[in-house]
């Protein structure tokens, strides 16, 4: 084989690796542009989203949609939303990863159903409706967040693999360039040095090689004359001219190429990094809103302890004014039953006294017929004359006895009529009493029954403060598992960070070397 021959089959190599280095670049370069940065965008973007709907959904959790803070239930729907879009883009872009998104989707519709009852719920509920669904919507969070933060980082991993696959690709181009055109050109000189028999056409070729080393491609073809060495170095040197001529523009083609998607590169992992840093805000600020929900969480549990105590407190006077009602209750009516015992007495005194009083009437009644009959019998007496004295003394005595016992009688029935006007007056007085006992009576029981509904009320205080304040202490242990898992995001968003930034040191790297390959090759005139 010739120098001819091996001179061609090396510009034929060249030519090819030149084709495939080139079309590899402009590869890579395409797929890092329409496929790999908008993955990582979207990734960055969906996790975001995310991010976004816990911090709508805490905020209105923590106002209860109150004093006009009322619009996280929709502006969490609208994240929503963008993240099921954002999902979609990444299946029509990347379709072998469907079973992959389609796993984030299962995962993300949970979490946000169970976000936004839970929010419902400590709308209407409050506190304690809304922190007995907040292990659910931590496990289902939990979830989401580990495989999210898996996806990110994969699609992170391979937007840096791609771009140090692309710049080894550069690199390769312009070694193996520099190579293969410094074999042609030695085995040009050689050619030269080789070939004395066609020295007339030597200058004409030295010539247009040093144009072609001078990086001027346009020159004019050689004329072929012969077949001789010199004949066949000036068809090289033509073939040479227009392969470099082909290999110079393809290299320009590719490095335009390859700093259009460097700079494409650059401003998408600027606006990623961007997302990220918005990320870590939003994650401080809800970050923030859990500090201020462990403090209001703190001063309900303080609030809860103080009612418990007073509770207490509340059922310790009631028990004791309980213990005295009910000695008191039992004195009341036992005076009330003594009272209507003495009253019904009195009843019987008074009716009694009336009998008495009708004896007395008969009494009188008696001492008037015998008034009638000691004067009969003074009369009879009297006309009896002498024989009849002795029997007027009599008369007159018992006539005198008669009007005795009258008038004790009257005194009697005088005194009686006292003694029943008295009675009567004290029957009043103790049916009064009696009243009076029954009422006090009645009333000692009413306040027993509110004491024992107090005590009741008082009790069911207590298991209410008791399970209040259970919730608060699992609340507060939920929102440290919060806080944890919010730094544990910050923390891997600050990684994530890292590796853009890197990535973009890369990205810009790559234009480095793209524009280095551009300038090497800007002193060929094509």
């Amino acid at each position: 084989m010739g120098l001819g021959a091996i001179f061609f089959v090396l510009l034929v190599a060249q030519t090819l690796l030149t084709a495939w280095t080139t079309q590899r670049s402009l590869t890579l370069s395409q797929g890092l542009a329409d496929k790999t940065l908008v993955k990582l965008n979207l990734a960055h973007g969906a996790k975001l989203s995310v991010v976004q709907v816990q911090q709508y959904l805490s905020d209105v959790s923590a106002t209860r949609a109150r004093d006009g803070l009322d619009d996280g239930l929709a502006l969490a729907r609208e994240q929503a939303d963008r993240f099921r879009q954002q999902i979609n883009e990444l299946k029509a872009i990347d379709p072998d990863g469907v079973s992959q998104y389609e796993a984030l989707e299962k995962d993300f519709e949970p979490y946000y159903r169970i976000g936004a009852e839970m929010a419902q719920a400590y709308i209407s509920g409050g506190p304690a409706a809304g922190n007995a669904m907040m292990p659910d919507f931590d496990q289902a969070a939990a979830t989401l967040g580990e495989n999210l933060d898996r996806f990110v980082a994969d699609a992170v991993a391979t937007t840096g693999a791609h771009t140090a696959e692309l710049t080894e690709g550069a690199h390769m181009a312009r070694n193996w360039g520099l190579v293969m055109s410094a074999v042609l050109l030695l085995g040009l000189i050689v050619m030269i040095l080789l070939n004395f028999r066609g020295i007339r056409q030597l200058p004409a070729v030295t010539e247009a090689l040093g144009q072609i080393a001078g990086g001027n491609l346009t020159g004019a073809a050689l004329p072929v004359k012969g077949k001789d060495e010199v004949s066949a170095l000036a068809q090289a040197t033509n073939s040479m001219r227009d392969q470099l001529n082909g290999l110079v523009g393809g290299i320009l083609h590719a490095a335009d190429a390859l700093v259009a998607s460097a700079t494409q590169l650059s401003a998408g992992l600027g606006q990623v990094s961007h997302q990220l840093h918005s990320q870590n805000q939003e994650t401080e600020q809800v970050a923030s809103a859990m500090e201020e929900l462990q403090v209001s969480v703190a001063e309900v549990a303080s609030h809860t302890s103080s009612a418990a105590e007073a509770a207490s407190q509340a059922d310790a006077s009631v028990s004791s004014g309980r213990d005295i009602l009910e000695p008191l209750l039992a004195d009341i009516e036992r005076l009330a039953k003594e009272m209507t015992d003495t009253s019904s007495m009195m009843e019987e005194v008074e009716k009694e006294s009336g009998e008495i009083g009708g004896i007395l009437l008969v009494i009188q009644g008696v001492a008037e017929q015998t008034n009638l009959l000691a004067l009969n019998a003074a009369i009879e007496a009297a006309r009896a004359g002498d024989a009849g004295r002795g029997f007027s003394v009599v008369a007159d005595e018992v006539r005198g006895l008669a009007a005795k016992v009258q008038s004790a009688s009257q005194d009697i029935q005088k005194m009686i009529e006292n003694l029943q006007s008295r009675i009567k007056t004290a029957a009043s007085a103790m049916e009064n009493g009696r009243v009076t006992g029954t009422r006090s009576a009645d009333g000692a029981a009413s306040a027993q029954q509110q004491f024992d509904a107090i005590r009741e009320a008082v009790a069911r205080l207590n298991d209410m403060t008791t399970q209040i304040a259970s919730t608060t202490e699992e609340q507060s242990s939920v929102s440290e598992d919060m806080s944890r898992r919010l730094q544990q995001i910050s923390h891997a968003s600050t990684e994530a960070v890292g590796g853009v930034r890197e990535s973009s040191e890369a990205g810009s790297s790559l234009r480095g070397e793209a524009d280095r390959l551009k300038e090497m090759v800007a002193r060929f005139v094509v």
